[in-house]
């Protein structure tokens, strides 16, 4: 992407899964899990800028869209900010 000013700005995609998918899906069922994924994708949003998107790929894994950056070491700076936002408690009510 060139910006107005012929700036080269550099896109990035992250993936995130969710360890042990299978074994937390035995233990507490896919309704529950479902129910923290949506928390957790809620949390990685709220952990990253406007124009960045957070969309499921499947059982546990999140694909995390990264455009418009302006260096391509930030993607490493999004995937610390995307780590500690996943180490706070969140509440998957339902």
């Amino acid at each position: 992407m060139v910006d107005a000013r012929g700036a080269e700005d550099v896109a990035a995609v992250l993936v995130a899964r969710v360890s042990r998918y299978g074994e937390l899906a035995a233990t507490f069922g896919y309704a529950t899990l479902d129910r923290v994924e949506d928390a957790m994708q809620a949390a990685m949003r709220h952990a990253l800028r406007p124009i960045d998107a957070v969309h499921r790929i499947g059982e546990g894994a999140f694909a995390i869209l990264l455009p418009g950056l302006k260096a391509g070491n930030l993607a490493a700076l999004a995937a610390v900010r995307l780590a500690a936002a996943l180490e706070q408690p969140f509440e998957a009510n339902g």
